[in-house]
């Protein structure tokens, strides 16, 4: 029993750290949510990887958990990940302005493409 009182209370003190590290992050405004709180805020709403790849016309989830984890991209399923959990994509994916449909995010992205597409083309990066 008293095994059981120290998990249940350590993994309560981890929980408590986990939150306050997350605030911290938000407040210092480079929080980014990762595949993993995502896939925990989407089972808050009885949704999975799978349900959203198959409502995106995909057999599994694999592609969707993919973009969440950052090991993949793709618009269209980040924006409907952020649909289902009622969050701008800013919010869920602020890493990845190419997303946001804010014109002065969009315009800058298209900004520093052109830019990287120049430096490429007269040879000052690889």
């Amino acid at each position: 029993m008293l095994a059981f009182v120290y998990v249940y209370l350590h993994n309560e003190h981890k929980q408590e750290h986990k939150q306050n590290h997350i605030h911290k992050r938000k407040q210092m405004g480079n929080y980014t949510m990762t595949g993993e709180e995502i896939r925990k805020a989407l089972n808050e709403k009885d949704l999975s990887f799978a349900a959203i790849g198959r409502a995106l016309g995909h057999s599994t989830g694999t592609a969707v958990s993919r973009i969440c984890h950052r090991q993949a991209t793709g618009r269209i399923t980040a924006r409907f990940i952020a649909d289902a959990l009622d969050l701008p994509i800013e919010e869920v994916f602020p890493e990845k302005p190419e997303y946001s449909d804010d014109p002065k995010r969009l315009k800058k992205t298209q900004a520093e493409a052109a830019l990287r597409e120049k430096a490429e083309a007269a040879g000052l990066v690889a």
